[in-house]
């Protein structure tokens, strides 16, 4: 999401989110496979009997997960923001992130 975000910024600005970015790579959740957590989910759907419990933990954990990416993103954006130009910061503001799919 960060990346797209700096398509279409002046030069300058798009270094500066990218930079961000690399420096808070590592609070990334990297290690994970984003479909690792959809095929467990799947697996939670269709298992008979239904385990209540199941459900919920895994629902405990993806919003914990997109927690802690919101927190990252919004580390990322508070590093870049400050540094970059009233013109770039406008571009984010017309132009907001596509939400994730």
């Amino acid at each position: 999401m960060i990346l797209d975000m700096a398509q279409g910024l002046p030069e300058a600005d798009a270094r500066i989110l990218r930079q961000a970015l690399e420096a808070h790579r590592p609070e990334l959740d990297n290690d994970e496979d984003p479909r690792l957590g959809s095929e467990q989910m799947r697996q939670v759907l269709s298992a008979d009997p239904f385990d209540l419990e199941a459900f919920r933990r895994m629902s405990s954990q993806f919003r914990a997960r997109q927690e802690r990416r919101g927190e990252v993103i919004t580390a990322i954006m508070a590093d870049a923001l400050p540094r970059m130009s009233p013109e770039g910061r406008r571009h984010l503001a017309d132009h907001p992130p596509r939400p994730p799919r």
